[in-house]
């Protein structure tokens, strides 16, 4: 049960700090390509670690959750990661290598306990490598369309592949997961509001945090929240959330583009389109397993 005043203080709260964050630090910081990661880092690392406390309290030492790691690390070594990208002075092979090695040790770090009580250290190599491979491609890929053509339609692309997440892990029995996806959301739909007041561009920065607490939510939906009769299914579920943000690359096609191509508000709504498409499908995947699943347990009495 969800307690009413989450969505003042683990919602609506994330949000205001988000929109707050990303629009002083463009104002200060302007709106090229250093100061919308300073401005996105900033506001979305503050509005997610806020809404975490809301909504799953202080993370304990050492962890007992997986999602405790978000907090504790990921967001730290995401928001590091993009603020290094933000300096001119920072090597980008020594940026791209970090971003590798926090692609690669994700899954890992969250999924401890498989390592140590359900694989053979074969499976986990086989598993982490596959995982870490296909993160780190989807985030190059996304931080490539954010450099080259990202605008303010980016965030609600990436609006709508987390709240998405959060759909799917909710159906999947994970309130909690659900619950931190929803402020991700959140943070997300406020960054998007303040870049409205600048240029187009100033949509560009969000891709590292986002991907960094989208990826943490991932895995531990997975692995610890799908627990489905069918483990194709969750593979499946899996594959749809992280293949999703690459629809982004839509708009550059050849019928997205010149004379011929859509416009205005049109544009915008096919983009949006061609990402909701495997969001929605996954929702009603889960939706339906969960629905099946609960009628097969017949009615409880207790």
């Amino acid at each position: 049960m969800i307690e009413p005043t989450w969505w003042l203080l683990g919602l609506l709260l994330p949000g205001a700090i988000s929109a707050l964050g990303v629009y002083l630090g463009l104002r200060l910081a302007g709106s090229g390509r250093g100061g919308a990661l300073i401005a996105w880092t900033l506001g979305l690392s503050a509005a997610f670690a806020t809404g975490f406390y809301f909504t799953a309290g202080w993370p304990t030492l050492p962890p007992s959750e997986s999602h405790d790691w978000l907090v504790l690390v990921l967001l730290p070594a995401a928001a590091v990661l993009a603020l290094l990208d933000a300096s001119d002075k920072v090597p980008r092979p020594a940026v791209w290598l970090l971003r590798l090695i926090i692609a690669g040790g994700a899954a890992p770090l969250l999924m401890q306990i498989y390592l140590t009580h359900h694989w053979t250290p074969a499976q986990s190599g086989a598993w982490f490598a596959g995982l870490g491979a296909a993160i780190f491609l989807v985030w190059a890929l996304l931080k490539r369309y954010a450099d080259r053509h990202g605008d303010h339609v980016l965030a609600l692309m990436m609006l709508i592949v987390v709240g998405g997440m959060a759909v799917v892990n909710m159906a999947s029995d994970s309130q909690m997961l659900g619950q931190l996806g929803a402020v991700l959301t959140a943070a997300l739909a406020g960054g998007w509001l303040a870049t409205l007041r600048f240029n187009a561009r100033a949509g560009r920065g969000l891709v590292d945090v986002t991907m960094g607490v989208f990826v943490g939510l991932l895995i531990s939906g997975r692995f610890y929240s799908w627990q489905m009769d069918q483990p194709w299914a969750a593979d499946l579920l899996g594959v749809l959330l992280l293949a999703a943000p690459l629809g982004v690359w839509a708009s550059v096609l050849p019928g997205f583009r010149g004379d011929r191509g859509p416009k205005g508000f049109k544009a915008v709504a096919l983009r949006l389109l061609v990402v909701a498409v495997p969001i929605a499908v996954a929702a009603c995947i889960a939706g339906y397993i969960a629905y099946v699943e609960s009628t097969q347990a017949g009615p409880s009495y207790y």
